[in-house]
């Protein structure tokens, strides 16, 4: 099924049916009052001219894109509603807890008692912050969040845009959460806020790189820096050949799922950026809307860090034919999920110190490792 022609048909039959309306309209006013409206001949070439000048000047395709982000937005916002859910229940099932279950059915509805909570909550900051750098903060999370909805595709048929440096300009995305840390911090200006986001800057530092590293092998295998191209080259390889190379990857996904665990903030790595009385995080002087837009960022990044996990390890979309591309992404999404729930139950958290000894004594020289494994079996010829 193409979509996206399905819908660049609809805005074009919309436009169309916008234009007869009004041409229908100005031509009944006329008959009905004759000489109300001088020159209706030249108007209604006007409005015909027009409409043949903004289906020259691709606004079909500016509405094509608009539609195509808030179709993203959608499946993006409910698989996360369904993910925070499971992750609620399957921590209780762990914990030997009931976990929500009376807010909606089957405690569905406990997502938005929670954000209904925070959103009606007075929106304060501390005395002597910087205001401006304060918002500043939140609106570089939502601005991230924003982007890669345009840049990463869940499936040919539901991408926003297709972009030849695409996973360059995803990992530049990831790459800004560390400012908005360190500016929220710093904005503050209270002494716990600050050196926590100091330190959320220097764990996520030490992370990065280890994600720049992971994310070059899938790239450096595939020979583009295309996601779609990145998964046809995946599917292309058959059954043995994609075993091959996910044995091949194999220690560059779990670099990326590291890393992608400091830069959301996902536990063991949920409190690396407190310390003695400082508990809070650099986000603790944070409060009601705000700190709801900085919870619902993290979890769209999570998101859309399963989706580059998937897309550059688990051949993206591709699946059999009996349900649409779309829907396996979804599917192997919830399982990458799964795994950041999992080490969230069962590990505890880390210090400062040891999420940074973690980052360049350990995943440093490990991502060279899987570098340069995925080099030899290229240069040997058993990747192709």
């Amino acid at each position: 099924m193409h979509y996206e022609d399905f819908i660049r048909g609809l805005i074009l039959w919309a436009l169309t049916l916008v234009k007869d309306i009004i041409q229908g309209v100005l031509w009944w006013i006329h008959s009905v009052l004759p000489g109300w409206i001088p020159g209706v001949r030249s108007t209604l070439w006007w409005i015909r001219s027009l409409f043949d000048i903004l289906v020259e000047a691709h606004i079909v395709d500016a509405f094509l894109s608009l539609v195509m982000a808030l179709m993203v937005m959608a499946i993006a916002f409910g698989s996360i509603l369904n993910l925070i859910w499971l992750e609620k229940k399957i921590l209780a099932r762990i914990q030997g807890r009931v976990g929500p279950r009376v807010a909606g059915p089957y405690g569905h509805l406990q997502t938005f008692a929670d954000a209904f909570k925070l959103f009606a909550k007075e929106i304060i900051h501390p005395k002597g912050a910087d205001k401006v750098i304060f918002m500043v903060a939140t609106m570089i999370l939502a601005s991230v969040v924003f982007m890669l909805i345009a840049l990463v595709p869940l499936s040919p048929d539901f991408s926003v845009s297709r972009i030849q440096g695409g996973s360059i300009l995803v990992l530049a995305m990831f790459m800004l959460i560390p400012m908005a840390a360190m500016s929220g911090g710093w904005a503050s200006n209270t002494s716990g806020s600050s050196s926590n986001g100091l330190r959320t800057g220097l764990v996520m530092g030490a992370c990065g790189v280890p994600m720049l590293v992971a994310m070059i092998v899938p790239v450096f295998l595939a020979r583009s820096l295309d996601f779609q191209v990145i998964v046809a080259y995946q599917a292309s390889l058959g059954i043995y050949g994609y075993l091959v190379y996910l044995g091949t990857a194999f220690i560059s996904m779990f670099m990326f799922i590291v890393a992608s665990s400091v830069l959301t903030r996902r536990e063991p790595f949920g409190n690396v950026d407190s310390t003695g009385l400082a508990r809070g995080g650099w986000d603790q002087e944070y409060g009601g809307c705000r700190r709801l837009v900085i919870r619902t960022a993290e979890y769209f990044l999570i998101f859309f860090a399963s989706v580059v996990v998937v897309i550059l390890f688990l051949v993206g979309w591709a699946g059999p034919a009996f349900l649409p591309p779309v829907m396996w992404m979804v599917l192997k999404v919830h399982g990458v999920f799964f795994i950041f729930i999992w080490v969230r139950a069962s590990l505890t958290d880390l210090g400062t110190h040891q999420a940074l000894e973690l980052g360049w004594k350990r995943l440093f020289p490990l991502s060279f490792l899987g570098f340069f494994l995925a080099a030899t079996m290229k240069v040997m010829g058993v990747l192709p």
